[in-house]
């Protein structure tokens, strides 16, 4: 939020920074697992116990870092990498997981769009279809296309509508944003983040005829997906 101040370097670890450390420590101890290095699996099990849990505000919303809430419209979501594209918080890990992503969905809206690009929307809606609200991502990912994308498809980043989506109305040329649309379609057709596979996680009602063929689902062994 600071940009390029010195306000922007933190004192205090921050959860983008958390989520990508436990993120690592988890990975390496699931693959130690999967190859039969039981102490190996130990090992990176162990230094992920030595590293403290995400910063969290009195809501149970993921803050930027600790005493440092999510409290202006900005571009990024960085603070939620968590919840995705990491999936270390999931709805499936019970009550706890739910009411971080449901409070942090909240502190995102409460904060505004002002200051969104683009592939904030985009980035948006694969939010949404974690926390399993189709309609919510149907409407993120239907706004990053009418509003912030050329007739050509190509996102740039302001708002091309006008419409106060937000305050950004330039058309830098940006590829993310056009990446994460498509990833947040995938989500709400498919999600297997916690190894178990589910179809159609996050649809909207409206969506009353809809397939899919030769997706794979991330984390579950290739031979259980045929």
């Amino acid at each position: 939020m600071a940009d390029n101040s010195p306000g922007a370097w933190h004192t205090n670890m921050t959860n983008f920074d958390l989520a990508l450390v436990r993120s690592v420590y988890s990975e390496a101890c699931e693959m130690a697992r999967t190859l039969g290095k039981d102490n190996e699996a130990w090992y990176w099990r162990k230094m992920l116990n030595e590293w403290p849990g995400f910063a969290l505000d009195k809501d149970n919303a993921l803050m930027i870092a600790k005493d440092l809430p999510y409290s202006h419209s900005h571009r990024h979501f960085s603070h939620l990498m968590a919840i995705f594209p990491l999936g270390l918080l999931d709805l499936q890990n019970g009550n706890h997981d739910k009411k971080t992503i449901e409070a942090s969905l909240v502190e995102l809206e409460k904060a505004g769009t002002s200051a969104w690009c683009g592939y904030s929307y985009a980035w948006l809606g694969n939010l949404y279809a974690r926390a399993g609200r189709g309609e919510e991502a149907a409407t993120a990912l239907r706004t990053f296309t009418t509003c912030f994308c050329l007739p050509n498809s190509f996102h740039v980043n302001g708002d091309q509508s006008h419409t106060g989506k937000s305050n950004f109305t330039y058309r830098p040329f940006t590829l993310e944003g056009n990446f994460a649309c498509a990833s947040g379609v995938q989500e709400m057709l498919l999600q297997s983040q916690d190894g178990v596979i589910r179809v159609f996680p996050a649809v909207p009602d409206s969506w009353k005829n809809i397939a899919f063929r030769n997706f794979n689902a991330p984390g579950v062994p290739f031979s259980s997906q045929r």
